[in-house]
């Protein structure tokens, strides 16, 4: 009993000597702080946004459906404007045949055709429909053919609605427009002679005629043949022959 007790006196003294003064001076171990860590908050600008619940399109379903182009319809083709003066259907005058002296060759009743305003299109229709040598006279004032022989040339003229924007708006035909040509090429010197008074005015041909107008009469000439050539000329160069 009494060597235990020393030995406790022993022992109280070296730990006087190490320093210590109490119990309570023994290190403690550290206490271990049993919080559960709470994560700091995420910055509202680092939010994982939640998961849509919408399916995410594909490539193709991202870019928009293409769009077929709008047909335009085209304007329907409008009808080009009548012209002014219609051209004429040239068939109805027949070949179209030049003689040797220039002149468009035409037998009895044949037509033939006029451009008065010098643009292509017909402003007058005609036709001869007689040559009649020794032609007797019917009007009261007649005298004796100044050349041998009266010839009577028969005509029929139709005017065409484009005649009324001729510079002249009237067709004029007489003996002066006409010419005979001997059998043997010589064209003769007068071929009117006195044949100015021969027939009557009921059956002279108008001397003007217009717009859209029919015509029928007689122009007479004096010459010295009784067979040959008729040649009419009009202004602008048109010139026909007849052979009779």
């Amino acid at each position: 009993m009494i060597t235990r007790i020393s030995v406790s006196l022993i022992a109280l003294g070296v730990l006087s000597l190490a320093g210590c003064s109490s119990v309570e001076n023994v290190a403690t171990a550290p206490s271990i702080d049993v919080t559960a860590a709470v994560p700091e908050p995420t910055p509202a600008a680092e939010e994982t946004p939640v998961a849509s619940t919408q399916p995410i399109p594909s490539s193709e379903e991202s870019q928009p459906a293409p769009v077929a182009p709008t047909a335009v319809p085209q304007e329907a083709a409008q009808p080009a404007p009548e012209p002014a003066n219609p051209p004429a259907d040239t068939t109805r005058f027949g070949p179209t045949v030049k003689n040797a002296r220039g002149n468009l060759v035409k037998g009895i009743g044949q037509l033939a055709g006029y451009d008065q305003t010098a643009s292509g299109n017909m402003t007058v229709e005609f036709r001869v429909t007689a040559i009649e040598p020794n032609y007797q006279c019917t009007s009261g004032f007649a005298a004796a053919p100044l050349n041998g022989n009266y010839i009577a040339v028969s005509i029929e003229i139709e005017t065409l609605p484009s005649l009324a924007t001729a510079p002249v708006p009237t067709f004029h035909l007489s003996q002066y427009n006409m010419a005979i040509i001997s059998p043997n090429g010589i064209l003769e010197n007068d071929s009117i002679g006195n044949a100015y008074f021969c027939s009557q005015d009921s059956e002279t041909l108008p001397f003007e005629i217009g717009p859209s107008q029919k015509a029928y009469g007689t122009i007479v000439l004096d010459s010295a043949h009784t067979s040959g050539s008729l040649v009419i000329s009009l202004p602008g160069g048109a010139s026909w022959e007849w052979t009779f």
